[in-house]
């Protein structure tokens, strides 16, 4: 009976496993690898946040280039006029 038991708790710890599609579900599975694990999660979540303001940044620059660009536009134009009135 206790060997059944034991068998019964297999399979179901087996089925846990096999349901989660994790190899470590609980620390009793491995304590070391559930550290590991949640080491690397730490690490993936902090690349991607740095991805992230990676993007924000991206963003940001595309639209101050945007904006120089208009500013030039007008000084071109600004420029173009004063050489048009002196030569009036």
């Amino acid at each position: 009976v206790r060997q059944l038991s034991k068998t019964s708790g297999m399979v179901s710890e087996a089925m846990g496993r096999l349901s989660s599609g994790k190899r470590v579900n609980t620390a009793a599975d491995d304590a070391a690898g559930l550290a590991i694990i949640s080491n690397l999660d730490r690490q993936i979540t902090g690349t991607q946040q740095a991805i992230r303001n990676s993007n924000e940044g991206i963003s940001l620059v595309e639209v101050m280039d945007s904006a120089l660009e208009e500013v030039n536009s007008l000084y071109q134009r600004a420029r173009q006029l004063a050489v048009y009135s002196a030569n009036e």
